[in-house]
C-alpha cells in the first residue's frame, strides 16, 4: 500500500507479509494472553486509561486493537469504541470477546497503512485514539497518525503504548552481575544497545512458542516523537511505569 511520503521509518514492503504472520498467531496468541497478564495489568492498562481519561458517551478509535482486551476497557468506561486491526483472524476473536456489548463497541477490518479506509470512519468523529502496545509491530505509522490527525475532534487525544526502544530491539544485551557490597551479595542488571537511532525491522517472538515470528520495528523515541509532531500533535503527558522493586 501506498504511504503519503517516504519515511525512513516507514516499511511499507512489510505490510502485508505482516498481517499473513498476525492472522496465523491471533487464535494461538488470544488463548495464551487475551484474559491479561502482570505486563498488562500492571504496567500498561493504569497510565493507558489514566492519560486517556475516558468520559462517558465520548467516541474513541482503538488502533491495531487485537482480540480487544483495551475496546472492551474503554467501553466499560461509557465510551463508543470503533475497534480496528489489519487481522481478520484477530477480529473475530475480539467479536465473539465482545458478544454481550451491543452497538457500543463495533470491530473492522482495517489496515492501518490504509489511508482511504481510516478516513472513512469521519473526519473530526473521535474525542481520543489508542494504539496500546502495537505501534512497534506496525509496518507504516505516517499513515495512521497522518489520518488520526483528521480523524480526532478539535483537541481531541491520542495515547499509545510501546516497548521501550532502548531495551527492547534485536540489537541489545541483556547483562548481569554479581558481586559484593558491604559484605553482602549484590545482584545488577545492565542493558546494552547498538543501532538505537536507526530505524529497522527484524523480527521477534511476542509471546514464547507463538506459531511464526513476527515483524517488529525498531524506532528511537525522538523518530516516534517526531512522528506524531510532524502531523502537529504535541506530547502533554509521559509515563514509564515499572514493576516494583519488591517484585
Amino acid at each position: 500500500m501506498p504511504t503519503p511520503e517516504n519515511h525512513p521509518y516507514d516499511f511499507p514492503e512489510l505490510v502485508s507479509d505482516a498481517v499473513d504472520i498476525w492472522d496465523q498467531n491471533a487464535e494461538w496468541w488470544d488463548d495464551q494472553i487475551g484474559d491479561g497478564n502482570e505486563f498488562q495489568t500492571m504496567l500498561i492498562e493504569p497510565p493507558t486509561h489514566e492519560l486517556l481519561n475516558i468520559q462517558p458517551g465520548e467516541r474513541v478509535l482503538d488502533i491495531a486493537c487485537g482480540a480487544g482486551r483495551m475496546a472492551r476497557q474503554i467501553a466499560d468506561h461509557g465510551a463508543h469504541v470503533t475497534a480496528i486491526d489489519h487481522s481478520k483472524q484477530f477480529i473475530n476473536r475480539a467479536r465473539e470477546r465482545a458478544a454481550d456489548y451491543g452497538d457500543e463497541l463495533e470491530f473492522k477490518v482495517i489496515n492501518a497503512a490504509d489511508m482511504d479506509a481510516l478516513l472513512d470512519l469521519g473526519e473530526q468523529s473521535f474525542d481520543a485514539a489508542v494504539i496500546t502496545m502495537a505501534i512497534m509491530d506496525i509496518a507504516v505509522i505516517s499513515t495512521p497518525i497522518a489520518a488520526l490527525a483528521k480523524l480526532l475532534r478539535p483537541r481531541g487525544r491520542a495515547v499509545f503504548s510501546v516497548t521501550h526502544p532502548a531495551f527492547n530491539s534485536a540489537d541489545f544485551k541483556l547483562h548481569a552481575e554479581r558481586g559484593e557490597r558491604d559484605g553482602r551479595v549484590s545482584h545488577a542488571h545492565r542493558v546494552s544497545i547498538s543501532r538505537y537511532n536507526t530505524s529497522y525491522s527484524y523480527k521477534g517472538e511476542g509471546v514464547m512458542g507463538q506459531p511464526a515470528a513476527q515483524w517488529y520495528f525498531h524506532r528511537s523515541m525522538s523518530t516516534l516523537v517526531a512522528a506524531w509532531a510532524n502531523e502537529g500533535f504535541m506530547v502533554d503527558a509521559i509515563a514509564e511505569p515499572s514493576i516494583p522493586a519488591s517484585d
